[in-house]
């Protein structure tokens, strides 16, 4: 079950990611295919999914987790391509359990040379964008 503060931890991922602000000052997409979008450091656009839940217990539950956000994201990036041509490999979700601090902590699930790792998500900031550092 998705958290009721979700928007909030979304805008919270939003700012520690650095995604730019548009015109009405918001950070988030907003959009219905993905969550969060931000500019890498190597030019592509990373499409963020957010998931934000109590902390899974045991390891079947948080790759479930894991697996179905990043097949979610997947399709989401499929049909952004068809509909614009623009590309989307660059994909990560984002879990932010809800009794998470604000120190980077997070999961970051992404695909590198053919595998899927973790790691933390203060670590896959600072290698794969540029962002100024953000205060907890």
């Amino acid at each position: 079950m998705m958290a009721r503060d979700g928007n909030n931890t979304e805008r919270m991922v939003a700012e520690y990611l650095g995604c730019t602000p548009d015109a009405a000052g918001s950070r988030r997409d907003w959009k219905s295919r993905h969550d969060l979008s931000v500019a890498g450091n190597d030019g592509r656009t990373w499409f963020i999914e957010v998931k934000s839940h109590k902390w899974r217990s045991g390891p079947a539950s948080l790759w479930t987790l894991l697996d179905e956000a990043w097949l979610q994201l997947c399709e989401a990036c499929i049909a952004h391509a068809q509909d614009t041509g623009e590309e989307t490999s660059a994909r990560v979700v984002v879990y932010w359990p809800t009794s998470c601090r604000r120190d980077g902590s997070a999961l970051a699930y992404l695909q590198r040379e053919g595998s899927m790792v973790v790691m933390p998500l203060r670590e896959f900031r600072d290698r794969f964008l540029t962002v100024e550092e953000v205060e907890d």
